[in-house]
């Protein structure tokens, strides 16, 4: 809520905070599967992680395009990793089939087989095919300038790099998914601007920048979370009271008050 552009976006007719929303329900839904410890929300979280994420074409063209493709490639890693660390089981990875092919078959599919069928385009109003890899001019620089030297996003993104970099190893590890998912994402949106048409849409501003929007709850759960990492190693943290502290504290008053 703090964020300019995000607020913005808030408030207005464009649908890429309802997109970021529904981005954060399927991300951190199967991110809560690979972290939970007992086999009955294990199931649970990866139900919910299904659901949302064949709700994923149902937000905008990039929830097909984007986001859908690469939280796939997310889980499939993800998946195949606790396969053959043996956290799953042949019949875990049976149910996990069951939950996203019954998942996109009742929400998904129809949807799609819709759009196909009506001739609708994928895409950002031009059709796969036209987007022939051409390099844009002055692309990176646009994306330097909007994503550190604007107020569009404050410190968020200068922060979240160097947290990555210091905590690299939880970052790629206990929160691996929510870092690739972003990265992957982040990477084709910029592959897109360098080498299509749609570079007007960084040049101007636009696109790049909603397609952050789209992320930046991603990026802030990852900031928050390294962030007290950090905070912790670098013991810039509250002091707890602890029972010996407690029971000295109790001393004082109790002679304060048979001193008065």
């Amino acid at each position: 809520g703090s964020l300019p552009l995000f607020v913005m976006h808030g408030v207005t007719a464009y649908a890429d905070c309802f997109m970021a929303a529904h981005v954060l329900a399927a991300v951190s839904m199967f991110f809560s599967f690979t972290q939970a410890k007992d086999e009955a929300s294990k199931l649970a979280f990866l139900r919910l992680a299904a659901v949302t994420a064949a709700i994923l074409p149902f937000t905008k063209n990039e929830g097909t395009m984007a986001h859908l493709p690469a939280l796939l490639m997310v889980t499939s890693a993800a998946l195949w990793w606790m396969y053959v660390k043996g956290s799953l089981s042949h019949l875990h990875v049976k149910k996990i089939l069951t939950y996203y092919v019954v998942a996109f078959v009742v929400i998904a599919l129809p949807w799609l087989s819709y759009k196909w069928m009506h001739g609708l385009t994928f895409g950002n109003g031009k059709t796969l095919p036209s987007l022939v890899p051409v390099w844009q001019d002055m692309v990176v620089y646009s994306l330097f300038i909007n994503t550190f030297f604007e107020a569009n996003w404050l410190l968020l993104f200068p922060l979240f790099l160097a947290l990555i970099c210091y905590r690299w190893k939880s970052a790629f590890g206990t929160y691996g998914v929510m870092t690739m998912y972003y990265f992957i994402v982040r990477g084709s949106q910029v592959f897109i601007f360098l080498f299509t048409p749609l570079s007007t849409e960084a040049l101007r501003q636009t696109g790049s920048a909603r397609g952050l929007v789209q992320l930046v709850p991603i990026v802030v759960t990852l900031t928050v979370l390294l962030l007290r990492e950090a905070l912790d190693t670098l013991k810039i943290v509250p002091i707890e009271r602890n029972e010996h502290t407690m029971k000295h504290n109790n001393n004082h008053a109790m002679k304060g008050k048979l001193a008065s």
